[in-house]
């Protein structure tokens, strides 16, 4: 089973295994639970990007490891809680990382 990723103009693209596994575990690591649906989009794509910076030799273990260890696991995880960080809120729903402007341009209609 692989997870493709929608896009207007070519229907469904596939993900890389590295971008599919660093999702599953940022799911599992319940990372995306902070992130405001309204930013989701940017959230994912910056999951996704963060997962090319998964080091060379966890990736080559994808295909020779029956289950990832604690250790890729862990650094997997941490590169997604670090793509994620500007997208978090916090228990009031603030991001205290994003500025105002930020804040407004991601919510055209300035409700909160």
């Amino acid at each position: 089973m692989a997870i493709c990723r929608r896009s207007s103009a070519d229907g469904c693209r596939p993900v890389s295994v590295p971008a599919q596994i660093t999702i599953l575990l940022t799911l599992t690591a319940k990372l995306f639970d902070t992130v405001p649906l309204a930013q989701m989009k940017q959230a994912e794509k910056a999951v996704l990007e963060a997962a090319q910076d998964i080091p060379g030799e966890v990736v080559a273990r994808f295909e020779t490891a029956d289950k990832l260890s604690d250790e890729d696991r862990k650094a997997i995880i941490d590169l997604a809680a670090k793509a994620l960080a500007a997208f978090a809120c916090d228990a009031k729903g603030e991001n205290p990382t994003l500025s105002r402007n930020q804040v407004e341009s991601n919510n055209p209609d300035n409700t909160q």
